[in-house]
């Protein structure tokens, strides 16, 4: 009987033994089973960063194309902006150039354009026999006729191109008077030799050259006598 006993408490020991193991298997599973799915969750986590990282990287090259084609174009514009410079600074060499030598050309032309002028208005001068009188000998009181007032007008239009016209045509309010003092002034005669030969007093003349300057308006000069020789 005691055997029996014995017996049975050795097996029901090893029994007991067999489902400690067990249970320690289980747990083990339990265990595994669940770092199996933490393990498939970073698996997860790091295929969606990888299609993350393949899509940037495709956008990435993306974009390394379309710079290239960029840094292409850029090349081709900087040689496009390098010819035009260069033929800019061509086209303002040559305009300088070609500047320099009609402003020679216009003031050759102007210089003997200039000592026709004065040599006709000494011609005018010395073939006017008052002019030349009042002119050289200073006297004070030589008038002119009418005649003779409408001649030196005629000769300045000659020469002057068409003064006295063209000055008529854009100021309308001066007089036939205000007109034949302002040719006087065209030959360069001074007030006191206008005064003589209009058979009028100087301050009566300085009066006339204000009405003058009133009709005219803006000169954009500094004297009236600087308006008439530039007109």
């Amino acid at each position: 009987m005691l055997a029996l006993v014995g017996l049975y408490f050795l097996y029901r020991r090893k029994i007991d033994l067999k489902e400690g193991e067990l249970l320690k298997s289980r747990e083990l599973i339990r265990k595994h089973k669940a770092k199996m799915l933490e393990n498939e969750f970073i698996i997860a986590q790091n295929l969606e960063q990888l299609s993350e990282k393949e899509l940037q990287l495709v956008e990435n090259q993306q974009k390394i194309l379309e710079n290239e084609k960029l840094i292409c174009q850029n090349r081709k514009l900087q040689q496009e902006i390098e010819k035009c410079e260069e033929a800019y600074h061509q086209y303002v060499e040559n305009s300088r150039n070609s500047f320099l030598k009609e402003n020679e050309e216009l003031m050759v032309r102007y210089e003997r354009l200039k000592r026709r002028e004065e040599q006709l208005m000494d011609k005018l001068i010395r073939n006017h026999r008052l002019l030349c009188y009042v002119k050289e000998s200073g006297k004070k009181r030589i008038s002119l006729d009418k005649g003779e007032l409408d001649g030196v007008v005629d000769s300045v239009n000659d020469i002057y191109d068409s003064f006295a016209n063209r000055l008529g045509m854009s100021y309308s309010q001066l007089t036939v008077d205000d007109i034949l003092v302002c040719c006087l002034l065209k030959l360069k005669l001074k007030s006191t030799e206008i005064a003589a030969l209009t058979d009028s007093m100087p301050d009566a003349i300085y009066k006339r050259k204000q009405r003058i300057k009133e009709c005219i308006g803006d000169m954009g000069y500094n004297s009236l006598d600087e308006f008439i020789y530039m007109f």
